[in-house]
């Protein structure tokens, strides 16, 4: 087969967008390829040469990618770039300049490209930038233009082409078995040798009987078998009946860490979210920079108390925590236990930096491309048509008539109605107002388009959540005034007691208001509610100063409750803050590296879950290996962490990722040494034990280490009992971890499946999902505001359908992220954007830019709710992003449908 026959399938795979299709095209392809090159037919197309656990990659960067198009096209590196700068895919820059020359083409086969990049990879010494460029430039020139497209994305490890393995595998079963639905007849030997080359020249060569006939070897990783989820103990014993037991190793989260920190820029954020170098609100009003965030497990005895005051929300704090008092007319500092419901605490009335960059603008002028334009000034109607809109306003393209409206109560409102339709004629100049009342709803509605992007701009979080503006907060008071007397007609009730509540679905929205307010002397408070499962906030506006009040710039709020927590979750670890020049600040689980260790004689070889090698990183699991395990060749499933010596402490996962590193590994490997728990074995001494039952391996297992160093023999308990899986959860909680992974004792390892073989049992925490949900990016959409700069404002993500091969939709994200976390996963996005959908993405939403999907993020949300809009049949409500799984996760790996449903129903079932 000639490179430019192989790249017209390619082209077309790009084009596709059905996964049938590409399935289809891939069995034609699969057809016409001759048996001896069938694998590197394989490999090219997964943009490799070798199967992805070996570390040959052509690893060519970008800049010299440019390089070589620029020296095969007559042109520069400086043009090139400009060029992809444009184009956004380096593939498609080269195809262009290819069209300009006349460049003598050969008629090379599949075989000679493989030959020549095979060659780039091996280049090694001194030089080997430039000889890889000559051999690239060389190569370019004697292809085409649609191959040397494809062909300058094999070095850079982006084909562009939507096809995951179960598609490659599906392509296979059909061409030579004659139908997709044999897939699983490939599967099974894939998961054991995670080669997919291999797979296809054996199966070429000697047929099904051959592949079938594929075993387990030392260096070929093992895919991993996967966790399902149960509830409780008590539901895994009535399904699983007599189960081992081990400690799950991949999370240290917190409780505690829920406790709300007022944080500049971001609102209300939980202590566990926020960052060092973030800012927060202090005694003085003043918002200071954190130095250091500390985190501990409760001691054996340490008393919690849960704490409440007439405004805020309910916080748990740990004994001998000081709390700022107001005693006599002093400010004094409390240990917490000393508090009594009515005594007074002290919060302060938020400064704002007054070199605020966003300054309240007094004056707007609104213009549109073709000239039309209209100034009026910002006063207290336009805030208090502002504050309606912010509750019951919207902004759409109905029919591209680029509308702004308010909402009202058909039956008991028109009076109010008519009276902002006043404020609309005369502030916003709007003489075209038009009326129509559907569903119980009255709306007032106008086509104004430069007052619909201002509003979006500054006032919409993506199409349904509304936010305020930086600049808000130098509005002036009788402006605020107004834009609350609006968003309280429009979002509040007043009770009997002349108590007022605002409530909205923005806890962002609510935090930043009540900062304001209280930045203006405006009592108000901020507490959380559940209506039908769904989590709301309200801002409560009271009446009367009985129970707060404003003295001296500080706002002195009664203590409603303090009671000591008798049954304490022993999980509970307590976050304190070092705040730069100052001593106070106000309030109102991680993943680890599952590594697989394989031993050949003096051959150590450490891989990840997503089939890396890694073993250069870990010199002492190399030499652990060497001295602690007793057998000439075997394959250990492991989970490695990052340990503390001084504190004797593990550490989170993302302390553990800074060891994914190619330089200064030695003082790494000195500043946070490993430990890594082998929990199975899968080889020994030549022979597979996959099959045999679990039992059988960890005694196996015990007899293989020698248990005293970094590599430990994990814990087992053999348990038919709930009350007793119950105590050992708890223990497991108490040493801050994540739970406990159960599993069938008579159950063979099944690589790569995923069913109730094994089960993780975790606990439950309050007020949001029992678990994060591990989500692949699938596209972002264009950023508004100050996230213009960013290229990015929010990020379609998904999950993925393993029983259709296919990413469906679950959420938009938009929070989460620094700003300097939002440039990076621009950055890592914008390496994988496709012109159009990817074939196995199934989306009702369409982003500014798709993404290949294989970026995995971890994501928590507070509870799944029904959508008919995202394909996945339902949504996350109020989701913001954990961390990066990167490399650590493959996105097929990532949560299923299945697990989704799973998590929404077990919901309903705390």
């Amino acid at each position: 087969m000639t490179f430019a026959q192989f790249s017209s399938y390619l082209e077309k795979l790009e084009k596709t967008s059905s996964r049938l299709i590409l399935i289809d095209i891939l069995a034609d392809l699969f057809k016409y390829a001759s048996g001896s090159e069938i694998e590197k037919i394989i490999y090219l197309s997964q943009g490799r040469i070798a199967p992805f656990f070996e570390a040959t990659e052509i690893g060519m960067a970008e800049k010299t990618v440019a390089e070589s198009i620029a020296k095969a096209f007559n042109s520069t590196k400086e043009s090139v770039l400009k060029l992809y700068g444009k184009l956004g895919d380096m593939g498609s820059v080269a195809s262009l300049l290819n069209l300009k020359v006349k460049n003598q083409k050969s008629k090379l086969t599949v075989g000679d490209v493989f030959e020549i990049l095979t060659e780039i990879a091996m280049t090694k010494g001194k030089g080997t930038v430039e000889k890889r460029q000559t051999l690239l430039s060389d190569l370019l020139k004697k292809l085409d233009s649609t191959s040397v497209k494809h062909l300058v994305r094999i070095p850079l490890g982006n084909m562009r082409l939507g096809i995951g393995d179960p598609t490659i595998l599906d392509g296979l079963a059909l061409a030579k078995l004659g139908d997709r639905g044999k897939r699983k007849l490939l599967e099974g030997a894939y998961n054991k040798t995670s080669d997919m080359g291999l797979i296809a020249k054996t199966l070429f060569s000697g047929g099904i009987a051959a592949v079938n006939k594929l075993k387990v070897q030392v260096g070929k990783p093992i895919r991993s078998e996967l966790c399902e989820r149960l509830p409780t103990a008590e539901k895994v014993i009535e399904k699983m009946s007599s189960v081992d037991v081990q400690y799950k190793y991949d999370g240290f989260r917190c409780v505690t860490g829920f406790t709300p920190v007022y944080v500049q820029g971001k609102g209300i954020i939980a202590i566990r979210d926020m960052k060092v170098r973030d800012k927060v609100l202090t005694k003085t009003g003043s918002f200071k920079t954190v130095v250091v965030k500390h985190k501990r497990t409760i001691k054996k005895r340490e008393k919690l108390f849960a704490f409440k005051t007439f405004l805020g929300e309910g916080v748990k704090i740990s004994e001998g925590h000081p709390i700022l008092c107001f005693v006599e007319g002093k400010e004094v500092w409390k240990n917490i236990e000393k508090l009594k419901p009515n005594d007074e605490t002290i919060f302060p009335l938020p400064q704002f930096p007054p070199d605020n960059p966003h300054s309240a603008p007094q004056e707007l002028l609104l213009q549109t491309i073709s000239g039309y334009r209209k100034t009026f000034i910002l006063n207290e109607n336009f805030y208090r048509f502002l504050g309606f809109w912010i509750g019951d306003g919207f902004t759409n393209d109905f029919h591209n008539t680029e509308r702004v409206g308010l909402t009202f109560n058909a039956k008991k409102e028109n009076k109010l109605a008519d009276f902002y339709e006043e404020i609309i004629r005369e502030t916003l100049q709007v003489s075209k107002i038009t009326r129509y009342v559907h569903n119980g709803g009255l709306n007032l509605y106008w086509r104004d388009e430069p007052l619909k992007e201002w509003l979006s701009t500054y006032f919409r979080r993506e199409w349904l959540g509304k936010m305020l503006p930086p600049w808000f907060s130098h509005v002036p008071k009788k402006h605020f005034k107004q834009f609350l007397e609006g968003w309280i007609e429009s979002d509040g009730s007043t009770d009997k007691d002349g108590i007022t509540r605002i409530t909205t679905k923005e806890k962002d929205l609510a935090a930043f208001a009540q900062l304001i307010a209280l930045s203006h002397s405006i009592i108000i408070g901020l507490h959380y509610i559940r209506i039908k499962n769904k989590t709301y906030y309200q801002l409560i506006i009271p009446k009367t100063t009985q129970k707060a009040r404003i003295e001296k710039n500080r706002l002195i709020v009664k203590v409603l409750r303090n009671e000591e927590i008798k049954k304490r979750d022993p999980r509970i670890q307590l976050y304190d803050l070092q705040i730069e020049d100052d001593e106070s600040f106000c309030i109102p689980m991680a993943t680890l590296h599952n590594c697989q260790i394989h031993k050949n004689g003096k051959d150590i070889r450490i891989f990840s879950r997503n089939l890396e090698e890694m073993t250069h990183m870990f010199p002492e699991l190399i030499k652990a290996t060497l001295q602690q395990v007793k057998a000439k060749t075997a394959i250990l499933d492991t989970e490695a962490l990052a340990y503390q010596v001084e504190s004797e402490e593990f550490l989170p996962f993302q302390e553990t990722t800074k060891r994914r590193r190619k330089y200064g590994i030695t003082e790494m490997a000195q500043k946070l040494p490993l430990k890594a728990f082998a929990f199975d074995i899968l080889y020994k001494n030549g022979v597979s034990l996959i099959e045999r039952p679990l039992k059988d391996r960890i005694e196996i297992l015990k007899n293989t280490i020698v248990d005293d160093g970094v590599l430990i023999v994990s814990k087992t308990e053999t348990v038919d009992d709930a009350k007793r899986l119950s105590v050992l959860l708890e223990d497991a909680i108490s040493k801050g971890l994540e739970g406990l992974v159960v599993k069938r004792l008579e159950s063979p390892y099944e690589a790569g499946g995923r069913n109730f073989n094994w089960v993780k049992l975790k606990r439950h925490s309050s007020g949001e999902l029992q678990d994060t949900i591990d989500c692949v990016i699938l596209g972002y959409i264009f950023g508004k505001g100050k996230r213009t700069a960013f290229g990015a404002g929010a990020l379609l993500v998904g999950v993925y359908d393993d029983k259709k091969d296919e990413f469906v939709t679950v959420s938009k994200i938009g929070t989460g992220l620094t700003d300097e976390e939002w440039r990076e996963i621009k950055s890592q996005s914008a390496k994988l954007k496709v012109k159009n959908k990817p074939a196995r993405v199934n989306s009702k939403i369409v982003p500014s830019v798709w993404v290949e999907p294989k970026i995995v993020i971890e994501v928590l949300a507070d509870e799944i709710t029904k959508s008919p809009l995202h394909t996945a049949g339902l949504a996350l409500r109020f989701p913001r992003l954990v961390s990066f799984r990167g490399l650590d996760k493959r996105a097929e790996d990532a949560t299923t449908v299945k697990e989704l449903i799973e998590m929404y129903q077990g919901q309903f079932k705390k």
